[in-house]
């Protein structure tokens, strides 16, 4: 069973602005789905209740996090994905600013036979198109949905990123590590606490070496390692080794911030400076790699932490990679990584190959655009339409920022909290939310114009803060403590957002049905007395059933 929050975003702003309109609204039972629906319409564009909202991929699609590839139930507001800043041509880091999730919607399975995704018609997308006549043809910078896509657009799949990560350690010293992970061998002895070992295991034993037979590299490692090795082998077939210090070798392993046992490669590429990064990605090239044709790189690495962080390395740097599997020469299964330097990729053979019904879900980030991975793909795409906690209608269709606009003029009280939340974060660089959540905003400052740097978030963070991070949390103790008190055999399992999970057993799903119905008189008080706030916007908890979370009917309809 789930109890899902009705509406409890809008609720929530409705109450912190105290907007008299939209607390009318909420009391009332006023949908503000068809609403958004109703006024894109009226704007100019067909829409429903469902994709006035949906603009999504499926649950299997991933985004590419601070702390590698993590899936919705993975991810929370405020984390730091990956995304496309279409103005500058490059990935950034920013924070999802809220996350959305919708049942049963309409998605395609579309693309071609190197590229292939599944999205709702109406996801967004961002590339070019090309127009004009004969030799004066030319392309532009376009957002378009999936319906829309024709053989004149190309998607942009990948951008380099220019963050500079937080390790100390330099180009070398990663060239190195990234030649030990692709042609040589590494190993560490059990860390026993033993104090030959150090109190912190800086003198643990461990063993690393290079291995290579093309002379163009030779000489390229011997320059490399200078200072690095203690001898150089070379075996019967040819093949030089260069046995690296144990102490050099620790050094470099512990500024990677690597642990000997689960080393997490994909934090580490995530966290390298630029410099560092390519001189990896580089080393990989060279040690695993060939050349293709128009300058493309393919890389053959047994499916692994040291695969996955190669291509999130790749991404990084740039690169749109397309990945085969196969099964080597030794039976075990391995990928190919291509690695593209063109960072488009064209849609001439594009075809929809499937359609049906399906769970999705998206971020909004603040540039309206994250990096996935859903299959074997990894690309940049747009992110869910949200208009209601702070976005201002950039980039979005003609209709859909009518209804930014609308949506302001409507609901006044909502716009004057904004700019209210604006004119704190200057004056005090934090906000502060009724129950004493505090957000620190230390370099936002009013721009000429008269705007406020930072915006987006300041309107949504005390949103989302409030609501999944105030409400559900307390609301969850209190079921928790009826469920132990009436001493029911169903469990509390897991919270998904503003949706609480329950495993029913079959004798308890009447008595189930009616603990959540009567939490709904007592959420007034349960939020009163967890932060002595007396909140004059009703809450609304509303369950579904069924066998499993994914196939659940409403209450009422049972």
């Amino acid at each position: 069973m789930e109890a899902d929050f009705a509406q409890l975003e809008f609720r929530v702003a409705a109450y912190l602005a105290q907007d008299e309109l939209a607390m009318e609204e909420v009391r009332t039972g006023f949908d503000v789905h068809s609403y958004t629906a109703k006024v894109i319409t009226d704007a100019g564009e067909e829409t429903t209740r469902q994709n006035a909202k949906a603009h999504c991929v499926t649950m299997d699609a991933e985004a590419l996090t601070s702390r590698g590839w993590k899936k919705y139930h993975e991810l929370n507001v405020g984390d730091l994905v990956l995304t496309y800043n279409q103005a500058k041509d490059e990935n950034e880091w920013k924070h999802i600013l809220e996350l959305a999730h919708f049942k049963d919607e309409e998605v395609w399975t579309y693309g071609h036979a190197h590229w292939k995704v599944t999205t709702t018609p109406n996801h967004r997308w961002y590339g070019k198109r090309r127009t004009g006549r004969g030799a004066k043809r030319y392309f532009i910078d376009e957002v378009f949905t999936a319906d829309a896509i024709t053989k004149e657009h190309s998607i942009t799949c990948a951008a380099p990123c220019y963050y500079e990560g937080t390790l100390p350690l330099t180009a070398k010293e990663a060239a190195i590590l990234g030649w030990v992970l692709s042609d040589g061998t590494h190993r560490w002895s059990k860390l026993s606490g033993a104090t030959s070992q150090g109190s912190d295991g800086h003198r643990q034993g461990c063993s690393a070496s290079i291995l290579q037979k093309k002379q163009r590299y030779v000489d390229e490692l011997n320059v490399l390692l200078e200072g690095y090795y203690t001898k150089i082998n070379l075996r019967d077939n040819g093949c030089y080794e260069w046995m690296l210090k144990a102490e050099a070798f620790r050094d470099i392993w512990k500024k990677a911030q690597l642990d000997t046992e689960e080393p997490d490669y994909v934090h580490m590429v995530i966290n390298m400076s630029v410099a560092a990064r390519e001189a990896f990605l580089d080393a990989f090239i060279k040690a695993e790699g060939h050349k293709r044709e128009q300058g493309q790189w393919r890389i053959s690495q047994n499916q692994g932490p040291e695969a996955e962080a190669i291509r999130v390395a790749a991404t990084l740097c740039g690169y749109d990679t397309r990945v085969s599997t196969r099964i080597n020469y030794t039976g075990k299964l391995h990928d190919v990584y291509t690695l593209r330097t063109r960072r488009h990729n064209g849609c001439i053979k594009f075809e929809v190959s499937k359609k049906r019904v399906a769970d999705v879900w998206c971020p909004r980030t603040e540039n309206g655009t994250w990096v996935m991975r859903q299959g074997k793909v990894v690309t940049i795409t747009g992110n869910t339409f949200a208009p209601l906690y702070g976005a201002t209608g950039h980039g979005r269709t003609a209709a859909q920022a009518a209804y930014y606009h609308h949506f302001i003029e409507k609901y006044v009280g909502i716009a004057a909290w904004h700019k209210k939340l604006g004119d704190e974060a200057v004056r005090f660089e934090k906000i502060t939310t009724p129950s004493g959540r505090q957000y620190a905003f230390p370099n936002t400052v009013r721009r000429k114009n008269g705007s406020v740097t930072n915006f987006t978030r300041i309107k949504n963070y005390p949103v989302q803060g409030f609501a999944t991070g105030d409400i559900v949390p307390v609301v969850l103790i209190e079921i928790d403590r009826r469920l132990r008190e009436g001493n029911f055999k169903s469990l509390l399992v897991n919270t998904v957002h503003d949706s609480i999970v329950f495993d029913v057993h079959p004798d308890e799903i009447d008595a189930m049905i009616a603990l959540v119905d009567g939490m709904n008189a007592d959420l007034h008080g349960i939020i009163k007395n967890a932060f002595g706030i007396d909140m004059n916007v009703p809450l609304l908890l509303e369950a579904k059933i069924g066998d499993n979370w994914l196939n659940q009917k409403d209450v009422k309809k049972l």
